[in-house]
């Protein structure tokens, strides 16, 4: 188990799947459906999978992609990290996180990003 902080989440229910790599296709099919975070403290943060990006930039090699999930109203941001998130249908994914600023009009609104290039089979 690791000891950095926000990385450990207390085993729950068994996922209905689990994917050890998924792939853009994989996060498409769940657009829209929530990931629970647990940072700690025994707090844990819904955050809703927005939106599935495919790279601008091609790569025969690599299938690269951002997700973008929504982040709480009113949560600070987290500082970038890995974090487990879970999700029904994917099951517990450990996956790197970053704050990105939204352009709401609001200050102090952002989403989370999490990049992914992964090589093709």
């Amino acid at each position: 188990m690791s000891t950095h902080h926000g990385s450990d989440i207390p085993p729950g229910k068994p996922p209905e799947k689990s994917i050890t790599q998924p792939g853009r296709e994989d996060f498409a099919a769940v657009l829209d459906q929530v990931f629970i975070l647990q940072p700690g403290e025994g707090k844990s943060l819904p955050l809703r999978l927005v939106a599935v990006v495919k790279s601008a930039i091609h790569n025969p090699r690599y299938d690269g992609f951002s997700l973008y999930f929504s982040a709480p109203e009113g949560e600070p941001a987290l500082p970038d990290n890995s974090y487990f998130l879970e999700n029904r249908e994917l099951g517990r994914l450990l996956i790197h996180l970053s704050a990105t600023p939204v352009d709401s009009g609001r200050p102090g609104d952002y989403e989370y990003e999490a990049v992914f290039n992964l090589r093709k089979p």
